[in-house]
């Protein structure tokens, strides 16, 4: 799907948010950090650098949602968007919430 120029690409914005999450997932669960028998975090040191991304992350996800560079409407300024409006809508808001409740759960286990 093409974009305007100038257009936020909402998309690519969420896909990059998703990434960011990830990664932090596979540092606070990497063998060297995580005990998968016990279900803990054995190195201790990574929960501040952990929480430290995450809020970093926040920040970041809040400044692109009030400054609508997320907003899926954006996506659907072109001809074949418009003829996949639903599935477009639903694409987008699962990653949303899937990023959303990822974070969470982060957030929860960190504490």
């Amino acid at each position: 799907m093409q974009m305007h120029k100038g257009v936020p690409n909402a998309d690519k914005k969420i896909k990059k948010l998703l990434i960011e999450l990830l990664q932090i997932y596979m540092q606070v669960f990497d063998s060297n950090s995580f005990c998968e028998d016990k279900q803990i975090i054995t190195n201790k040191e990574i929960i501040p650098i952990a929480k430290d991304k995450l809020k970093k992350l926040r920040v970041s996800e809040l400044e692109k949602l009030t400054k609508k560079e997320i907003f899926f409407d954006q996506l659907l300024d072109c001809e074949d968007a418009k003829k996949e409006t639903d599935n477009i809508k639903r694409c987008f808001w699962l990653n949303l919430v899937n990023f959303k409740l990822l974070q969470k759960i982060l957030e929860i286990f960190l504490v």
